[in-house]
């Protein structure tokens, strides 16, 4: 019994150690097919330690089932102790797994951050260097441009040196550096001489200047003085000039010269003097222009104003010039003796300004009718002379249109008619006398020829005006009057006669009392006519 007994437990023992080395061997298979595995398994960019996990975990499979296994197995380590042991040293396994992943993560996030900056930076770079390369070809491109500019500018100032028609002369310490080929011609010397030297034409020379003391200046607003050359209280003295210092001093100044000919060629110029900054001195730039041509002409142009004005003067009728805004531009002496008032102070108003009140506003009104329609107007205006007696006006006002500006301006004479209307009317009394008179009157020449005749003197001449007119006297009558022009002649030298005298009147003698008296004007000189009357 005891014999079997063992033998029992012994295959017990037998079974339980094929059991285990079964368990063993599975999972020794297990192990061997998970360590036998791929060596490398595509893991998340996050989670690159991810496999070495797995196999971990199956480690951790391992040793459980190893555990269970041994549970029976009295000759094995405890199987809590061994799982624990087991589990410790698998959990700081997998802790130092995580660290490391967790430190690999972060070195390849700075590696690939890094590898970003240094692409980016090599991009950079490489645009840099295509700026820098664009760049130097735009600043090669305009350097070009620049020295092209820079000689097409040389060559123009080149060009305009040698063939403007001014004479150009480069000054330096006052002495001349360098001119164009001009300057012989204006100046009447060579080139060569010219450089080197200082021309006359810019030496310092002396003016004449007029002060003006408090005297002259309150003499020269009284009427009647001219100018300050005619007030006592004005004194001239010669003042030096220096035009190439004023140049330098103002950086740029300009006069004109007047250089007389021997054989009345004389010359003017005008001088433009400007200082410029050249290789760090002060140079001044002189053009000489041949003004002589100008000047004439502004010489001719003076004499032709002053021909102008003076015969402008010369009218008796009172002539003003207004622009579009009514100021007085221009007027005649007659004017202003007509108003009373200075030239200068009658330019500076305007023509309503001399009316009354009550005439101002028509005369602004017809202004501007004039320059709306241009059409010239003719009128009668009746005013108050300096004495306060009526006068009467005749005024004509035409527009007159600059051809080169096109401005406007109204050309306006007056004239007074004062004493044309009161001698027509006199001649009008007169002539109403001389046609109603019972008288027949008759106007001869020194000749004896009817001239004039009144209604009476035709009816007793027994035709008409076309018939007796510029017909010698005794030629129109029929009468017996023998001595006729011995007495014409007497007459005419200032002997009057009277005497009766036979006609012949519509076929009947009658008898007519007839007198011959000099003619004389309103001052009582006598004229060239003779009155001769007939009473019947």
């Amino acid at each position: 019994m005891a014999g079997g007994a063992t033998a029992m437990e012994d295959s017990v023992e037998q079974r339980r150690a094929s059991d285990s080395a079964a368990t063993l061997d599975e999972a020794s298979s297990v192990v061997t097919a998970e360590l036998s595995g791929p060596a490398r398994i595509d893991a998340p960019a996050d989670e690159p330690f991810l496999p070495l996990q797995h196999r971990i975990d199956a480690l951790r499979e391992i040793v459980h089932t190893v555990a269970e296994t041994n549970v029976n197995d009295p000759g094995n380590a405890p199987p809590e102790a061994f799982e624990h042991n087991a589990e410790s040293l698998l959990g700081d396994l997998q802790e130092m797994l995580r660290d490391a992943e967790r430190q690999f993560v972060e070195a390849r996030d700075r590696s690939d951050a890094l590898a970003n900056a240094q692409a980016d930076a090599i991009i950079r770079s490489v645009e840099i260097i295509d700026e820098l390369e664009e760049t130097k070809l735009q600043l090669s491109e305009a350097r070009r441009m620049a020295e092209e500019s820079a000689r097409d500018t040389q060559s123009l100032a080149d060009m305009i040196f040698a063939r403007t028609s001014d004479a150009i002369l480069v000054l330096k310490n006052r002495e001349c550096i360098a001119c164009n080929d001009k300057v012989a011609k204006l100046l009447g010397m060579p080139r060569d001489k010219v450089i080197g030297s200082f021309p006359s034409l810019f030496a310092p020379v002396e003016t004449i200047v007029t002060e003006i003391t408090p005297a002259a200046a309150s003499a020269n607003d009284k009427p009647g003085v001219m100018g300050l050359g005619e007030c006592p209280a004005t004194r001239r003295r010669r003042k030096p000039h220096d035009p190439y210092d004023a140049a330098l001093r103002h950086g740029l100044w300009s006069f004109e010269s007047y250089r007389p000919g021997p054989k009345g060629d004389d010359a003017w110029f005008e001088v433009t003097l400007t200082s410029f900054p050249m290789r760090g001195e002060t140079h001044v730039l002189a053009v000489v222009r041949d003004i002589t041509s100008r000047k004439r002409f502004e010489q001719e142009l003076q004499r032709n104003r002053d021909f102008l004005h003076n015969v402008i003067n010369a009218v008796r009728d009172q002539l003003i010039v207004q622009g579009q805004n009514q100021r007085l531009l221009l007027v005649n002496d007659a004017f202003c003796d007509a108003h009373q008032v200075q030239r200068n102070e009658a330019l500076r108003r305007t023509a309503a300004d001399f009316a009354p009140p009550h005439e101002a506003d028509l005369l602004r009104q017809s202004l501007d009718r004039i320059f709306d329609d241009g059409l010239p107007q003719d009128a009668e205006e009746q005013s108050l002379d300096e004495r306060g007696l009526p006068q009467l006006m005749a005024v004509k006002r035409s527009l007159f249109r600059d051809p080169v500006t096109g401005d406007a301006f109204v050309v306006s004479t007056s004239r007074d008619i004062t004493d044309e209307r009161r001698n027509e009317e006199r001649l009008r009394l007169l002539a109403t006398v001389f046609n109603n008179a019972q008288e027949g009157v008759a106007i001869l020449d020194d000749q004896g020829f009817v001239v004039e005749a009144n209604p009476v003197f035709l009816e007793i001449a027994g035709g008409s005006d076309e018939n007796l007119l510029v017909r010698r006297l005794d030629h129109v009558l029929d009468w017996s009057f023998a001595d006729f022009p011995e007495v014409i002649e007497a007459v005419s030298a200032g002997q009057p006669w009277a005497g009766r005298v036979s006609l012949m009147r519509k076929s009947e003698q009658r008898s007519y009392w007839v007198s011959f008296s000099p003619a004389s004007d309103r001052t009582g000189q006598a004229t060239s006519h003779i009155i001769a009357m007939f009473s019947d």
